[in-house]
């Protein structure tokens, strides 16, 4: 079934007046709520790759609550308008689609970078690792075709950020990068040891994610987690005649285990080394800025403020144009991070390009 109405358009399209909807999508969220008059409707969010709209069913439309599905693919049929600002569909009608009959790619968001090329700048960035006693693992890891196909593809979460087809790909190597402008800036860190901590410290999300026609969890992903799961893809790689010590291995499965920083944020352990904490860190900051720039981009620069973000708990002040030009133009300027070196774009040029 082909799929001829995506919610971007509906977004682009819709002005004053009403627009007719009859198309497909997954249904991300359903719940049975009630208005202050006291009358009960359904309220759904209905997803495919380029977003999410609100809908909702009412009493009178006919349609038996309990025949809406939890979740899974959906014909509907309806109207799109705008309700206190907040773009949502009225549906009169909605039927289950059996998964086989639709193309995957409508519904779960890509990224648009090209994989082969981010993994030979992984790769670049990650060579001072190869020349350590990590090689092993490393070449262990990059001549694997099954886990790097699924490294390449793997979401980076399912909601918050990086929530596409290659968004692991793309965390990793902003962590990666992160990382190594930390070695450049603290030279007490172990850059090798710092290095292959970043490549590997969300592998296991190879595991964790389904990314079929929805992203979600498996089921070893809701049970063990990603961070021990990577754990066990460590076991996996790392050769029986491996020349890596025992400590090594331990000290890089705990970079694994307390990337997340806090026992309440989803650590298995707390950080207990330099590199472990510069990690989380770097872990941290790639993630919320990414998931901060989905949120800019979402809303309006006409807008002053974005609304309250439950995750973050507070509104954003959205940048003014003027401020986003004088960025262009270069006007903001860091001071010197290290002797020698202006700006971050220098430093970041020196990570690039490891070995000059």
């Amino acid at each position: 079934m082909k799929k001829n109405l995506f919610v971007d358009e509906i977004t682009r399209r819709i002005e004053d007046k009403p627009i007719l909807i009859n198309s497909i999508f997954v249904v991300g969220e359903k719940k049975r709520l009630t208005t202050k008059q006291g009358d009960s409707y359904l309220h759904l969010t209905l997803l495919d790759k380029t977003g999410s709209i609100k809908a909702k069913i009412w009493d009178d439309s006919k349609i038996p609550f309990d025949s809406v599905p939890d979740d899974g693919v959906v014909s509907v049929s309806g109207r799109a308008e705008t309700f206190n600002n907040t773009i949502q569909i009225i549906i009169e009608t909605i039927q289950p689609v059996e998964t086989r009959y639709i193309n995957p790619s409508d519904f779960v968001p890509s990224s648009e970078k090209d994989p082969e090329k981010l993994l030979r700048e992984l790769q670049k960035i990650l060579k001072p690792a190869f020349s350590s006693v990590f090689k092993a693992i490393l070449e262990s890891f990059f001549n694997n075709k099954t886990f790097i196909e699924a490294f390449k593809r793997a979401p980076g979460a399912v909601k918050i950020h990086h929530a596409y087809i290659g968004g692991l790909l793309e965390h990793t190597l902003g962590v990666v990068k992160l990382c190594s402008l930390l070695c450049s800036l603290y030279p007490f860190l172990d850059r090798p040891t710092l290095l292959t901590g970043a490549l590997f410290h969300d592998i296991g999300k190879i595991r964790e994610y389904r990314y079929d026609w929805k992203l979600d969890y498996t089921d070893e992903g809701r049970l063990i987690g990603h961070s021990v799961l990577g754990v066990q893809i460590i076991d996996e790689l790392v050769p029986p005649s491996s020349p890596l010590p025992s400590d090594t291995i331990m000290i890089l499965k705990h970079m694994i285990l307390s990337h997340h920083g806090e026992i309440e944020t989803g650590a298995v352990q707390l950080p207990m080394t330099r590199e472990a904490m510069a990690l989380h860190l770097a872990d941290n900051l790639d993630a919320k800025m990414a998931s901060l720039n989905q949120i800019y981009e979402e809303f309006s620069q006409e807008e002053r403020w974005t609304p309250y973000q439950n995750f973050y708990s507070r509104r954003f002040f959205l940048a003014s144009p003027e401020t986003e030009k004088a960025e262009e133009d270069g006007a903001i300027r860091l001071k010197p991070l290290i002797r020698g070196q202006k700006t971050l774009g220098e430093l970041l040029q020196r990570i690039e390009r490891p070995d000059e």
